[in-house]
């Protein structure tokens, strides 16, 4: 649960089976972010003030992918998917936060 209006950071890894990490060769894509049900939780998390970035970039210290999502102009009380397709082998990774 974010506050409205924040940026909300975006953060993952993609690994081998074993668990190695790997980069892929293509950077992944931030996806339109899809309004979902209702919510009215309290928001849980800080409230982020780092910059809003348009792609996501390679952390080379961390060994992750980083995007900053800019909720403004986003509806809050609502539950959103955010999603990233991962140019390599097209698939969709997904992940529900809620704004307040």
């Amino acid at each position: 649960m974010f506050k409205g209006g924040s940026t909300v950071p975006v953060k993952f890894q993609l690994k081998r089976a074993d668990g190695t990490v790997v980069q892929s060769a293509s950077l992944p894509v931030f996806l339109t972010p899809v309004k979902g049900a209702t919510t009215t939780a309290t928001v849980d998390e800080a409230v982020f003030s780092d910059p809003a970035t348009s792609a996501f970039r390679w952390d080379g210290t961390t060994q992750q992918y980083v995007f900053n999502w800019s909720t403004k102009g986003f509806a809050t009380g609502f539950k959103y998917t955010l999603s990233v397709k991962i140019p390599d082998n097209n698939q969709v990774l997904s992940v529900v936060v809620a704004l307040r």
